[in-house]
């Protein structure tokens, strides 16, 4: 794989790191990150108001197929029927911890208000 040169640091980084715009590499993962934060601190008010609107347009689209996605949901579960339950098994330790945790920090924000 080729080495590009980032247009906004000047480093040479393999392909894998960088953005692409139409097919061009515009700048590296980590300025194309720190370009981002830098943005929405500038602009919270347009964030907010993109987010928003994302989020109404995402909550329409769910109520509008709601029934294609129940139908696509069961059919899932049909054809996947031991999937949660292995799921469940592997991965009881790991919920068993997150939930523990997050019980602790809303007993705590009670207690703080």
């Amino acid at each position: 794989m080729d080495n590009l040169i980032c247009k906004t640091c000047g480093r040479e980084l393999p392909a894998d790191q960088f953005h692409f715009s139409k097919g061009r590499p515009w700048r590296c993962k980590e300025c194309f990150n720190q370009y981002q934060r830098d943005y929405f601190k500038k602009h919270p008010q347009k964030t907010k108001e993109y987010n928003d609107k994302y989020r109404e347009r995402r909550l329409r689209y769910y109520a509008d197929h709601k029934e294609q996605r129940d139908a696509h949901n069961k059919e899932y579960k049909e054809n996947h029927p031991d999937y949660w339950k292995e799921w469940h098994i592997k991965n009881r330790e790991h919920r068993s911890a997150y939930q523990k945790e997050y019980r602790r920090k809303r007993k705590q924000q009670a207690n703080s208000i």
